[in-house]
């Protein structure tokens, strides 16, 4: 967004000692991601050294990475560390963009998660070399859709270096906002493809970083070929390439139609997953869909992320807690955020059941795995599901009153699905290696599937591994194949999985005795 040549990031040691790093490269079918804020990951963590709290050497601290190691994450998702500022409306409210999603300096990472101001640069290689020691990749959030300069008259025109005519026009010459930020970088005109191609080749060739999830990706490829020509780059091969697949511009919704190359995130699998736990008619076959690696949508599973919270919306807790938002603390008069949660207010006895379904669901899918930070842990944001301005302790994860039973079954989840290659072949289900089954144990017909009272069936892996699915208010019982058949994982209390009957709202995965 700078006239001339771009400036780089020139701060630190041009001497830094990388130590003989190299990029993990986990492959798709392999691939554990967690989103987290630098801050909010370790603002209130106990065994983070309180001088590194919040920062980029808090998140290299061994605490940090033990826990990610032991929960089986391979890459950490970071949201926006490009250096960012302030909408002047949050700093009178007394608020700050804490989430980053505000750019000024594409090539800069954000000193606000430094120890000193001009550390930065050196603090975030030490971020990336620790986690890189552990086998743990670094993909940013990059916003490249828009910038600071935002506003209801498009760009401001006080920022002597701006050059006002990168952003996108309507034939009438007026500023056209397909990001709802007040501006839209256009990716039609080629110095805007060199500027943003040279950008990540700074984050990867300089700063060792392992992808880039694109916000408003959609942005990027509008009347041009900018998301294919990224794809080709030689320099970026390897590179994860992420699409948060939607803008607010006309026919914003591109999930699926991404090119090859490119993974996007699968809201479809978020709502759908939300639905079917919620126990709303009419959802068991999209369900089966998306459980099965939504190939219906993309060539293969891993094209999609499945996830069922992100930094977005509702927590995982609170999405089993709350039926409505709770914004009101970001001075909108809670007209903020959605209002398409797909969330309910479970009683307090069946949040945890409800919380274990959702995550075993992400983790026993075909697809790449995301998990958001603290979900593990029964994190809370009281209700706000657009608690984009709050940098407190209302979004920062509180590791104090961690929910360490969630946790271990978090994990667990993650090692049946490392244990077994079913769960994460990259492929589509070939013929006969996956049944679906009604609880009497006969296989599904076409025309049941799309029965709206059917929230209760089975799938069977290649006599490998039993998946039994109960979304319905009330136990069932399910006739199992023949053979012995052993509980591998359960989200239901342990006490409660009996024989064959699994009760309301839960997910239990069998496996033959000595395949796990």
């Amino acid at each position: 967004m700078m006239t001339g040549d771009p400036p780089r990031a020139l701060a630190g040691d041009p001497a830094f000692d990388w130590g003989g790093d190299q990029p993990p490269r986990t492959p798709w079918n392999e691939t554990v991601i967690y989103e987290c804020h630098v801050r909010g990951m370790t603002a209130r963590h106990p065994d983070v050294r309180p001088e590194l709290r919040g920062t980029y050497l808090g998140l290299a601290e061994p605490a940090v990475i033990d826990h990610l190691l032991t929960l089986g994450v391979t890459a950490v998702e970071l949201m926006p560390v490009q250096h960012k500022l302030d909408e002047a409306r949050l700093g009178e409210l007394g608020l700050s963009n804490y989430w980053g999603y505000n750019p000024v300096g594409w090539f800069a990472p954000d000193e606000r998660f430094a120890t000193a101001p001009g550390r930065q640069l050196d603090e975030f290689r030490a971020m990336v070399r620790a986690l890189h020691a552990a086998e743990i990749e670094v993909i940013l959030d990059v916003v490249f859709n828009h910038t600071a300069e935002g506003g209801a008259d498009g760009p401001s025109l006080t920022w002597k270096l701006i050059d006002p005519a990168l952003y996108r026009r309507d034939a009438k010459g007026r500023y056209v906002d397909f990001t709802g930020c007040g501006n839209t970088v256009d990716f039609r005109l080629p110095r805007v493809r060199r500027l943003v191609r040279d950008c990540l080749l700074h984050w990867v060739e300089q700063l060792h970083v392992d992808g880039f999830r694109f916000d408003l990706a959609p942005v990027m490829g509008r009347d041009c070929d900018f998301l294919q020509e990224l794809a080709a780059e030689p320099r970026l091969q390897g590179v994860k390439l992420i699409a948060e697949p939607w803008d607010l511009g006309p026919h914003g919704y591109w999930l699926g139609r991404f090119p090859a190359g490119w993974t996007q995130w699968n809201d479809r699998f978020r709502d759908t997953a939300r639905r079917f736990w919620r126990g709303d008619r009419g959802q068991a076959a999209e369900f089966a869909t998306r459980l099965a690696g939504s190939t219906d949508l993309f060539p293969s599973p891993a094209g999609g992320i499945n996830y069922v919270a992100c930094h977005d919306g509702f927590t995982l807790l609170d999405l089993v807690s709350f039926d409505r938002k709770r914004n009101q603390a970001n001075g909108e008069r809670n007209r903020d955020g959605t209002d398409n949660n797909h969330s309910r207010a479970w009683p307090e006895d069946l949040r945890g059941r409800l919380q274990r379904s959702l995550l075993a669901t992400v983790a026993v899918s075909r697809g790449v795995p995301m998990i958001c930070h603290g979900d593990e842990l029964g994190r809370t944001q009281r209700g706000n599901n657009n608690a984009y301005c709050q940098d407190s302790e209302l979004t920062w994860v509180d590791w104090g009153n961690a929910d360490r039973e969630l946790y271990d079954f978090v994990r667990r989840a993650l090692r049946l699905r490392r244990r077994h290659g079913v769960l994460r072949q990259d492929a589509a289900y070939p013929a006969h290696s996956a049944t679906w089954l009604t609880p009497h144990g006969v296989e599904l017909r076409p025309d049941e599937w799309r029965r709206p009272p059917l929230k209760a069936f089975a799938l069977s892996l290649q006599d490998e591994l039993l998946i039994l699915l109960n979304a319905s208010d009330h136990a069932e019982t399910f006739r199992l194949p023949r053979g012995r058949w052993e509980v591998a994982l359960a989200s239901a209390e342990a006490d409660a999985v009996e024989g064959h009957c699994l009760p309301a709202h839960a997910i239990a995965v069998l496996q033959r005795p000595g395949k796990g």
